[in-house]
């Protein structure tokens, strides 16, 4: 068998197998981690992405299609260890979050953002205040 076949064989595969933990490989990874995920609904599937987020594999995690808008309160999508951006859409649907690890340090650019699109612009610093 040639050698970059066997390479790319799923038993040698960088990607979790469909039996194992989708954050497995996320888990054993060190430096910053950041994922993104659409919900289609946080508070529908927020106790499910606070079991995922119990391990903390991800720094930052961008959530879209939240869904929420000013009647929700954070208290009720929080995650422990973290905490939350929003920008909230305005009529039904959409909406985008962030939960930032609550050791970070980000400030939020809304200087960045626009008011055409559903975005969050975050600046992170690491612990010493240097950009990333």
């Amino acid at each position: 068998m040639d050698a970059e076949f066997e390479r790319l064989t799923p038993k040698s595969s960088p990607f979790p197998t469909i039996n194992s933990s989708p954050f497995q490989s996320i888990l054993k990874t060190r430096g910053f981690k950041i994922g993104t995920l659409n919900i289609a609904s946080l508070r529908k599937h927020i106790d499910e992405l606070i079991v995922v987020m119990e391990k903390q594999p991800f720094d930052i995690l961008a959530v879209n299609e939240t869904r929420l808008d000013e009647t929700i309160p954070d208290s009720l999508i929080q995650i422990p260890g973290y905490f939350v951006v929003r920008n909230d859409r305005k009529r039904n649907g959409g909406g985008v979050c962030a939960y930032v690890r609550s050791s970070m340090n980000i400030r939020r650019r809304t200087d960045l953002e626009s008011i055409s699109l559903e975005l969050l612009a975050l600046e992170v610093k690491n612990q010493i205040q240097n950009h990333f």
